[in-house]
């Protein structure tokens, strides 16, 4: 039976100082496709669909599990008017993902899920339900595509950039669920984390608390990233997938993720 697996992005633009749904794009998307074995790369270009509400998506079928391979979904855009061009898709496998939630094992722990619910009005296993739904029958209703829209930017997505070989420092701040609110982070075990490909164990670079990340301002929610000259010097130019994530046992949290392009100089 051909697995599916079903991608996502948010488009936003600024307009009269508003963040508003980008519609009606251009968008292209690139299915990257790494066999974890041995690393081979291979691409194909699913045919993106405009959702709703500044929402995109792609569909791919595969008769290899996911164990076997790791899946990026890159969509692009060259509209000037959105506030960022290249956006990782965000995936769904509806039949692995349902068959989890039917035995209990989804993704988030249950007091996750339920924290999300009573903030956005929807749980994980519901809105996968749904989405399953609505997948099967060909059909998108207004309060689904917001749904998806506001689970879409619960972490927030934020491409990186810069040269193999360079000393940078980044900064970033934790915002509480309002995204207004600066995060408290005093005490929080954090991680920064470079893998090859997204949902792909192979890790390039790791950074941690004292040791390559540094709770700044802690009760302003900013820490800053240190990336020195030898972390990247080793490896190629490429697009990889990086996530910075609260590990404290208990409140595991991903704060920020996207893409990280290294470029050669």
């Amino acid at each position: 039976m051909a697995l599916v697996i079903d991608a996502y992005a948010m488009y936003t633009k600024t307009t009269a100082g508003q963040q508003v749904p980008a519609t009606g794009l251009t968008v292209t998307c690139t299915l990257h496709i790494v066999k974890k074995s041995d690393q081979s790369l291979t691409t194909t270009s699913p045919t993106p669909f405009e959702i709703g509400e500044g929402l995109y998506g792609a569909t791919y079928s595969t008769s290899v599990d996911l164990t076997t391979y790791s899946y990026l979904f890159q969509f692009a855009t060259t509209d000037a008017t959105v506030q960022q061009t290249k956006v990782p898709g965000l995936q769904a496998d509806f039949a692995a993902s349902i068959a989890k939630n039917a035995a209990g094992a989804v993704g988030l722990t249950a007091a996750e899920d339920a924290a999300i619910a009573a903030a956005v009005g929807y749980s994980q296993s519901a809105l996968l339900a749904s989405l399953a739904s609505a997948h099967g029958a060909g059909q998108w209703d207004s309060s689904l595509k917001i749904a998806v829209a506001t689970l879409v930017n619960l972490a927030k997505n934020q491409p990186l950039s810069l040269f193999k070989g360079e000393d940078k420092l980044i900064q970033f701040t934790v915002y509480q669920a309002d995204g207004i609110t600066p995060q408290d982070i005093t005490g929080w075990s954090i991680s920064f984390v470079a893998h090859l490909v997204k949902d792909d164990g192979l890790t390039v670079i790791t950074k941690t608390v004292g040791a390559g990340i540094t709770l700044t301002s802690p009760t302003l929610g900013l820490l800053t990233l240190t990336l020195l000259a030898a972390d990247t010097a080793g490896l190629p130019p490429w697009i990889y997938f990086y996530r910075i994530e609260r590990t404290n046992a208990g409140s595991d949290t991903v704060l920020s993720y996207g893409d990280f392009k290294l470029m050669g100089k």
